[in-house]
């Protein structure tokens, strides 16, 4: 391992390197320590670590690594394939079919024996590179090896597992493919771990916080972490728990500042019946608020992760106390408009009971009205037929009505 990793690093410093890298990229005791871990971890059968990341905050570094690594590999005949991203960011989501194709295409180049079971399933199998991810990596990778190792009537000479390198893997703009890649592959790794064509990963690429998440995810115990310069990486790692201890001691302090200003809004909102005092109380909560985010900016830097956390919670808080305010304030238009109906109900209870009570005088009035015009009818009768007796039986039925419906008896 020693002669491979001091050969290979004396050729490395020999190759081209961009002029902005600078001479210390290729310090040959860093590149010489990766690559032998790199080889150690591959030829040591009593690991359980299916899969190896290797990062650096430089691209082309890992890269050049990663071109060195898999050269190696494929003059010793361990390298099943690889795939390197583009370091143009891809942003195109219908563009990552093209990466589990690819591996499947160089797998068939560097295990012969894989290709009958991969033509097998692309015949049958058209719109395969319509699939999600997770299917291809199944598809057009894992099953292939797993079957062709049932079907081996001898095991076939090799004196390790062979790779799959992947460079850059944070440079596809697509998160789920990031997940599902890690999560599909590992798995699969998992299942061939025992057969005669097992498969190691190897990942080689700049650490972000999307791919550190999505690593935290998988199955402990299954992945080798290993930055190139380890001593740098040790002083960012004491420096992040540094910052963290310290982020965490602010948040301490602006919860306990957050619970002093919820409660001053609730002495605001019991001291609400006064407006002026309340105009002044709200301008000193904006004043204070104000200082406080000012305070939080003299707080340092912190990490993207904590800094988007910190916005969601201050936009939550925003609309919270936008939706407690439209609350409020309808409340207030409820209650409002509750009192007014209250008033309306007594007021046409009153209108009812008044206009009951004139109805009822009315009823009466009629009443005695028409007894009084009773009374008449019956004292006219009683005079006309005093007046006209021989008239009014000379007439007939017919004229003696329609008479006395003239004169208002009928």
């Amino acid at each position: 391992m020693n002669d491979i990793a001091r050969q290979w690093t004396a050729r490395l410093q020999h190759m081209p390197v961009p002029s902005d890298l600078g001479g210390s990229l290729f310090n040959g005791l860093v590149v010489e320590d990766v690559i032998k871990d790199i080889f150690i971890w591959l030829h040591d059968p009593s690991t359980h670590c299916l899969a190896m990341w290797v990062y650096d905050d430089d691209r082309t570094l890992t890269s050049l690594i990663g071109q060195a690594v898999a050269e190696i590999l494929a003059k010793r005949k361990e390298l099943s394939a690889t795939y390197f991203f583009p370091r143009e960011r891809v942003t195109d989501p219908g563009a990552y079919p093209f990466v589990i194709p690819t591996i499947a295409y160089q797998l068939v180049r560097n295990i012969p024996e894989v290709e009958a079971c991969i033509e097998h399933t692309l015949a049958n199998d058209v719109s395969i590179f319509n699939l999600k991810v997770q299917d291809q990596v199944a598809k057009l990778v894992i099953e292939p090896l797993k079957r062709t190792s049932e079907s081996l009537a001898q095991l076939p000479q090799r004196t390790s597992t062979n790779v799959i390198l992947v460079h850059a893997l944070e440079d596809c703009d697509n998160d789920d493919l990031q997940m599902a890649f890690l999560e599909e592959f590992l798995h699969g790794l998992a299942s061939i771990e025992a057969t005669p064509y097992s498969q190691r990963l190897l990942l080689l690429g700049r650490s972000t916080d999307h791919l550190r998440e999505c690593f935290s995810k998988l199955q402990p115990g299954r992945l080798l972490q290993r930055p190139v310069h380890i001593q740098r990486w040790r002083t960012k790692e004491e420096e992040i728990h540094r910052r963290e201890q310290k982020i965490r001691k602010d948040e301490e302090d602006l919860c306990k500042k957050l619970d002093y200003v919820k409660q001053e809004q609730e002495a605001a909102q019991k001291a609400w019946k006064i407006r002026l005092q309340a105009k002044k109380i709200e301008e000193g909560l904006r004043q204070w608020e104000e200082k406080l985010h000012q305070q939080e900016s003299k707080s340092g830097q912190r990490k993207d992760l904590l800094l988007q956390r910190e916005a969601a919670v201050d936009q939550k808080e925003k609309s919270l106390k936008q939706v407690e305010q439209e609350v409020e304030q309808r409340m207030a238009g409820l209650e409002k408009k509750a009192e007014e109906i209250r008033v309306r109900e007594g007021e046409v209870e009153q209108k009812i009971l008044h206009i009951e009570e004139e109805f009822r005088r009315r009823k009466e009035g009629i009443l005695q009205q028409e007894e009084e015009l009773g009374k008449r009818q019956a004292k006219l009768r009683q005079q006309e037929l005093a007046l006209c007796p021989r008239c009014v039986l000379s007439r007939s039925f017919t004229e003696s009505v329609s008479f006395l419906t003239d004169l208002g008896f009928c």
